[in-house]
């Protein structure tokens, strides 16, 4: 069975968390020698989901761990996030485990948040969205159905929509609507990477790289079809996917 998560997303409260209580999570560097295009994904928390919010099937009881994360994309001088994540977290009244705030996480690589020119946004629930204000500089690109349900939270940002598909910094990154998960939910694509695959940030479109391998789409969706979809095409190994949670 399908889970709406739009419904389930009222679960996520933004508080206010004392950062003391929080260890610093380490940043994972996942691009491969010669990419034109590198990839970082920064981790900034970690907690668990149900196994029946990650597989379709999964056990109620039985808790999967799964990572806080955006990516960085660093490119002929360019600094571009997919997603931004959020300030604060709480889910189902619990806190995320080792928390640090998304711009905290960057200047401990040793990236100003006032160096990022844009932001890619996948979808608009909160752990990808909520921390945008960080980097107030930065053009914003979002799927038009996701910019509506985003509400205040780009009110005076400079910000680009589309509807199906935008290509970006001459083709070298292209979002895609993929739907699934949301209803604007979106991808990014970056092709060429030195492998010969093509690259795929996949947002929330699957929690778990189990998803990909058994070629399970993720119950966490408002169009199952969709979701479906993205499993069948993005499993195939011409892709290289990138995920948020895991």
């Amino acid at each position: 069975m399908a889970i709406n998560f739009s419904s389930l997303v009222a679960g996520l409260a933004v508080v206010a968390v004392p950062m003391a209580v929080f260890a610093a999570a380490a940043p994972s560097v996942e691009s491969a020698a010669g990419d034109k295009v590198r990839i970082v994904r920064v981790v900034y928390g970690d907690f668990d989901l149900a196994e029946s919010w990650v597989v379709p099937g999964g056990s109620p009881q039985k808790r999967c761990p799964i990572v806080l994360g955006f990516h960085l994309l660093e490119f002929d001088g360019r600094r571009v996030l997919v997603d931004v994540g959020c300030d604060h977290f709480e889910m189902e009244g619990r806190q995320a485990r080792n928390f640090i705030r998304p711009a905290e996480a960057l200047r401990r690589l040793g990236v100003a948040p006032e160096t990022i020119e844009a932001c890619l946004i996948s979808h608009s629930h909160g752990d990808h969205l909520d921390a945008v204000a960080s980097f107030p500089g930065a053009h914003v690109y979002i799927q038009e159905k996701e910019a509506l349900s985003a509400g205040n939270r780009l009110a005076g940002r400079a910000v680009t929509t589309f509807k199906s598909e935008l290509e970006l910094y001459g083709g070298r990154l292209k979002m895609v609507r993929s739907g699934g998960h949301t209803a604007g939910h979106s991808i990014v694509l970056v092709p060429g990477m030195a492998d010969g695959r093509t690259a795929v940030i996949a947002g929330d479109a699957v929690y778990s790289r189990r998803n990909l391998e058994q070629r399970l789409p993720t119950p966490t969706t408002v169009n199952a079809d969709e979701s479906r979809a993205f499993v069948e095409t993005y499993s195939d190994p011409r892709y290289r996917v990138y995920l948020c949670h895991d």
